[in-house]
């Protein structure tokens, strides 16, 4: 039996208004899982060899809340194919770094 991905309103809640990718009000990610699978592909990038194994295991990682990157990283990894006029400010996000191969 898999459980629903929020045991909690207020966190479905945040994840709503804070992370989950939208343009102008409309959901671009159906779900958590979308979320973790754009996370997981963002941060596989930086990656120089396996990146598939490397997408697969953060991607593992990510389910079941087993591991929550910063709500930076989780709000601002690349939304490649389309272009956020929300996109958020990447000052402290450690992922922006000159060494990141994926500057978003």
């Amino acid at each position: 039996m898999q459980m629903a991905p929020f045991s909690e309103a207020i966190s479905e809640h945040v994840w709503h208004t804070r992370y989950q990718w939208s343009d102008d009000g409309r959901a671009l990610e159906p779900s958590i899982e979308a979320s973790w699978d754009r996370v997981a592909l963002a941060v596989s990038s930086a990656e120089t060899h396996h990146r598939q194994e490397w997408r697969e295991r953060f991607r593992a990682i990510l389910g079941d809340f087993r591991f929550l990157p910063s709500g930076r990283i989780l709000a601002g990894a690349p939304r490649c194919s389309i272009a956020s006029r929300r996109a958020p400010s990447r000052t402290r996000c450690p992922a922006s770094s000159a060494r990141c191969a994926n500057p978003w």
